[in-house]
């Protein structure tokens, strides 16, 4: 863990810290009153049991609180063998252990990798990562699966299916077709895009506009020349791969706090980009740790502005698979000049190609409400991931 997070400013210490001092707590234990199998749960009959490997309070990006917790309970490996000792083969089956290492320690390494690596996980969550910010290196939709807008809705899809290597990060999921033995026998480690975010929760000064300050750089069509973004150095956190051990620099910028206060309203931001750079995007407020009834459910719209001032529309995003926080992933550039953004209340909300509209179903007071958008690019596509 300390590995993971050493270039981050996060510390480590197992005592609790001085009074007055913000920390966060990670438990190696479910919370009281959580029923994990192997914790109490009625295993047999299908009772108050289920598998969690782990929760984080909050997914909180800038890390704004500093006192969020998370929890880790790595039991289940456990209640495997204890549970189904005349099929110890599914022991090793569910954590690809070859079974002829020895249960006891084949148990031993597992719970150790899956703690420390489910530890990170959670942690990361705290810091503000998503699980999308696993997916493989920026440029082309590269990875073993890829995010594709289509009619507004942000779905999963197969891609370059040598970049396996998002399996070994930190922040990947069942969403992506990682299971638990991706995290019995190796060491995890955020990706790139983890790596950028985790970045922004410490490196503040330049990359950040108010929502005022945005507006008065590029928030009207015609205006000033628009929001620049920041240079930023990232730190190498790849153990293994094409970019172990080398440089990674891109471009930030990160309007926060910005607020949409009737539900006609519509944000827009400027930007200049070049051909070949890479773009993407997130509004941030559904998965954050605005209060309730200040979070807002938003769509996204990137249009490229003609020489004449008319907007041609390139996409717009509505909602992801998780959530309802729209997400741009690896917009390639193909004509450099001014790129407007606009985000907007989304009038309705799908789930599994259903969709309902958010004033019927009584949930009208997502129209407003408080958001950030971060937007970052990469010069040229990076290899597969």
């Amino acid at each position: 863990l300390r590995s993971d997070f050493n270039a981050f400013s996060v510390d480590f210490v197992l005592e609790k810290p001085d009074s007055g001092c913000e920390y966060s707590t990670l438990t190696f234990a479910p919370p009281e009153g959580f029923f994990n199998i192997g914790v109490g749960a009625d295993c047999t009959t299908g009772g108050r049991g289920t598998i969690r490997l782990g929760s984080a309070e909050h997914i909180d990006f800038r890390n704004r609180n500093r006192a969020d917790n998370a929890w880790v309970d790595v039991n289940f490996l456990t209640w495997l063998t204890q549970f189904y000792s005349h099929k110890i083969d599914i022991f090793y089956l569910v954590t690809g252990f070859d079974p002829s290492v020895p249960v006891e320690e084949a148990l031993h390494e597992a719970s150790i990798n899956v703690a420390s690596n489910i530890a990170g996980h959670e942690l990361g969550h705290i810091l503000g990562l998503r699980h999308h910010n696993s997916l493989g290196s920026q440029g082309k939709n590269n990875g073993f699966i890829t995010a594709v807008v289509q009619d507004g809705i942000v779905q999963l899809y197969p891609a370059n299916q040598e970049g396996t290597e998002n399996f070994l990060h930190l922040m990947t999921s069942e969403w992506f077709g990682s299971d638990i033995s991706h995290r019995t026998d190796q060491d995890q480690y955020f990706s790139e895009r983890s790596a950028i975010k985790l970045l922004l929760g410490n490196k503040g000064n330049g990359l950040t506009y108010t929502e005022t300050e945005a507006k008065k750089a590029g928030g009207h069509i015609g205006g000033n020349k628009g929001l620049e973004l920041g240079q930023l150095t990232v730190p190498n956190t790849i153990i293994e791969g094409q970019f172990a051990g080398k440089q990674l620099a891109t471009s930030v910028v990160v309007v926060e706090g910005a607020t949409i206060d009737i539900s006609e309203e519509v944000d827009q931001y400027r930007f200049h980009f070049e051909k070949g750079q890479f773009i993407n995007a997130e509004v941030i407020s559904f998965w954050s740790t605005f209060d309730e009834m200040d979070m807002v459910i938003t769509g996204l719209s990137i249009y490229r502005e003609a020489a004449d001032g008319s907007l041609e529309r390139l996409l717009t995003s509505y909602q992801e698979f998780e959530g309802f926080d729209p997400i741009v992933f690896d917009l390639e550039i193909q004509e450099e000049g001014e790129y407007i953004f606009e985000v907007f209340a989304q009038k309705f909300i799908c789930d599994h190609g259903d969709c309902f509209n958010v004033e019927e179903i009584g949930a009208g007071f997502f129209n407003t409400g408080k958001y950030d958008l971060f937007v970052y690019s990469v010069d040229r596509a990076l290899g597969p991931a």
